[in-house]
């Protein structure tokens, strides 16, 4: 009941959000067409669980004992169910998640996926596709609205009059979010949750990814795929630490202090996150923004790298959209290089290997492998 109850409560301010007809902000001046990724759509579920969850503990219908002072239960002035998932972490950062007491957890996007194979559409799920199998936690799959906004206000049958007028609260601030607001509004909560999400990236830099870059390096082999990896976990790092996920979560976090009118949802949004100057403006997050930085640098370098070792003929001229694509990360993780006193290597991409050959330089390898040993947690 409890995850029926959920699934419908998304469903109801996801189709707001989506038949919504306003203005609102565009990531990087590209309209959202009304729909989410699965990336957006899922951190749009983990605020709202969070915002849930604290509902639930201020006024949860729970025990007579709670409520002693009212001469009998009356649940319509109730929040009658708590959100019924597991906030784990997954690749990067965490993921609303279930269990079914035998396998590993099972995700929203999964779940989702498998209703809507039985016929149950809470939401139109477009699952990324490959070679014929459908991948739903893939970044490329998307969320679509699926019910016409005459059936929209039907979502909310059952719920108490309390849990109402908290998603219609919640619903009309939800709606006028754009992809990256809900995005960083739901991957950030505080400083401590922050930084750990942020230490969980570097772990696996550290830990999984570099001795692997090393040793393909140092004995010559292809390491592009390791590289691009270093650079994805180094800019998830990059993204949860600095500046630009400042902007997006103060003005969500503004959004919701200033427009909110239930004193509940007040009450519950308190709890649930903080001001973005709490997280973004600490000591803390300073030191932890410049490392990443710094990662996101010798990422780019190393994946450009790694890919022009593997294709000579494009070093001088990119002509395919992937070439120009690792020149410009070239371009920018030298100009990483140079602002974070990164010294010993070319400017140039011809100074980088021997003659036309897939062979680093040695000085350049050697250098590459001083800088991979630097990392540290």
């Amino acid at each position: 009941m409890q995850c029926e109850r959920s699934l419908r409560a998304l469903s109801y301010i996801f189709h707001g959000w989506a038949q919504y007809t306003g203005k609102r902000k565009f990531h990087f001046g590209k309209p959202d067409n009304r729909v989410l990724p699965i990336i957006e759509f899922e951190k749009l579920a983990l605020f709202w669980c969070r915002l849930w969850q604290n509902l639930w503990r201020i006024d949860g219908a729970r025990d007579e004992r709670a409520h002693a002072t009212r001469p009998k239960m009356d649940t319509q002035k109730l929040i009658t169910f708590p959100p019924p998932f597991v906030i784990e972490r997954a690749k990067h950062g965490k993921r609303p998640q279930r269990y079914d007491g035998i396998e590993k957890p099972v995700t929203l996007a999964e779940i989702l996926c498998g209703l809507q194979d039985l016929g149950i559409r809470y939401f139109d799920i477009h699952p990324f596709v490959e070679a014929g199998t459908a991948y739903p936690n893939h970044y490329k799959t998307e969320v679509h609205p699926t019910l016409p906004p005459e059936r929209r206000s039907q979502l909310l049958e059952g719920f108490s009059g309390a849990e109402v007028k908290c998603l219609d609260d919640i619903d009309n601030v939800v709606r006028r979010l754009g992809t990256s607001e809900i995005r960083a509004l739901g991957t950030h909560e505080d400083l401590q949750e922050t930084m750990r999400d942020i230490e969980l990236e570097f772990d696996v830099i550290v830990t999984d990814l570099v001795p692997l870059a090393v040793s393909r390096i140092a004995n010559g082999q292809p390491f592009l795929d390791v590289a691009q990896d270093i650079l994805e976990y180094a800019d998830e790092a990059y993204k949860k630490s600095c500046a630009d996920r400042k902007e997006d979560y103060e003005s969500a976090y503004g959004l919701f202090l200033n427009d909110t009118k239930d004193a509940l949802v007040r009450a519950a949004f308190s709890r649930s996150q903080v001001e973005a100057s709490a997280i973004f403006d600490s000591a803390q997050m300073n030191a932890v923004a410049l490392r990443a930085e710094q990662a996101r640098a010798v990422g780019k370098v190393l994946a450009a790298v790694a890919y022009f070792r593997d294709h000579s003929d494009e070093r001088s001229q990119p002509r395919s959209s992937k070439a120009r694509e690792m020149k410009h990360a070239w371009d920018e993780g030298i100009s990483g290089f140079g602002k974070h006193n990164i010294l010993g290597f070319p400017s140039e991409l011809d100074g980088v290997y021997v003659g036309s050959s897939s062979q680093l330089r040695p000085a350049i390898r050697d250098r590459f492998l001083e800088v991979l040993s630097g990392f540290h947690r």
